[in-house]
This record gives C-alpha cells, sequence and structure tokens, in this order.
C-alpha cells in the first residue's frame, strides 16, 4: 500500500467524518515502503452523538464495501473503536477522539511516528523529517509520563526496531528498553 493509497481512504472517510487523519505506523511505514498491518483512522468526534457516530461509520464502510464490527478494546476516548475489514485494504481501526485529530500528531510518543495522512495529502512534523534524515527513533516523552504510557511505548520501539532495524532510538533510556 503506498501513500497516494492511504490519502484516497482519507478522501472517502473525510466525506463522512470532516475532522479525520490516519495516522500510526500506516503513514510511517507506506513513507518508508514498509508493510502495513492496519490503518489507525483518528476521528474527532467532538460534536457527534454515539448514534449518529455509528451512523456515519456504518455509511462509510459500505462506501468500501466491508463489514464494520466494534472492537472489544475500549475506545481511546468518545464512542467505541469499531474495525472496518474491506477487501484490498489492511483492516481498519475507526478510532473516536475528543480532540483535534490533526494537532494531535505532536503528542505522538516518537519522532519517527509524527506523520499523518489527510484527504489532501501528508502532514509530517520536523521531529519525523529529523528522525527520517538521521535514521533515529525519538521518544518525545520523559519521566514526567505515566508507567503505563511509557511501557506502551517500549513495546512501540520494540515493534519500530524490529520493523527497521538499521533506526537507532534515541532518548528512549527512560522506557528501560536497551539501546
Amino acid at each position: 500500500m503506498k501513500l497516494t493509497d492511504l490519502q484516497e481512504v482519507a478522501r472517502i472517510a473525510s466525506s463522512y467524518f470532516h475532522h479525520c487523519v490516519i495516522g500510526g505506523g500506516a503513514p510511517r511505514d507506506a513513507f518508508l515502503g514498509g508493510p502495513i498491518k492496519d490503518i489507525d483512522l483518528f476521528v474527532d468526534t467532538r460534536g457527534l452523538d454515539v448514534q449518529t457516530y455509528e451512523e456515519l461509520a456504518y455509511q462509510f464502510t459500505k462506501k468500501l464495501h466491508g463489514h464494520a464490527q466494534p472492537s472489544d478494546t475500549a475506545s481511546i476516548e468518545g464512542p467505541g473503536t469499531m474495525h472496518i475489514d474491506a477487501a484490498g485494504i489492511p483492516q481498519i481501526e475507526l478510532l473516536p477522539i475528543e480532540r483535534c485529530a490533526f494537532t494531535d500528531v505532536y503528542d505522538y510518543d516518537f519522532g519517527l511516528s509524527q506523520i499523518l495522512m489527510t484527504a489532501k495529502g501528508t502532514l509530517r512534523t520536523e521531529a519525523f523529517d529529523s528522525d527520517v534524515r538521521a535514521n533515529t527513533i525519538t521518544y518525545m516523552g520523559d519521566e514526567s509520563w505515566d508507567a503505563k504510557g511509557r511501557e506502551r511505548s517500549a513495546k512501540r520501539l520494540l515493534r519500530i526496531r524490529k520493523k527497521y532495524p538499521s533506526f537507532f532510538p534515541v532518548n528512549c533510556e527512560v522506557l528501560g528498553v536497551g539501546e
């Protein structure tokens, strides 16, 4: 799957959800040419009630000729997360959030993850571009982040390192994962 394929998914999604982005590993992996296991589609649900969100989710799924089902995993916030399966597309995780989906990228835990796909194209932070240029995976958090957050980041770092072994971790000592 290429960046243009992700952009098409984001374009279709934006017909239903005005404030949505594809974040997580999919845009990073498409940018770097790696395999994509799933697509995290973040939807800003402020102003949407649960019924409207679910209705729009099913309309979006229908447009993809897919099938949606509620996730067993709790949502980050807002209405429930949904899994969407559609032919030719990695599984889409529809993730409701109650904050700006566009500026949320600056809170992602690694510079190498700070890339989004929108209906109009990619949004990359300077931290992402810097990590790509330097072949690094820079942890953006510090000791003030809670233990559960650091644990999730440590697991994510291991997955990223496995996928991109030539990228060197930076500022990751606090995660307790060997450099």
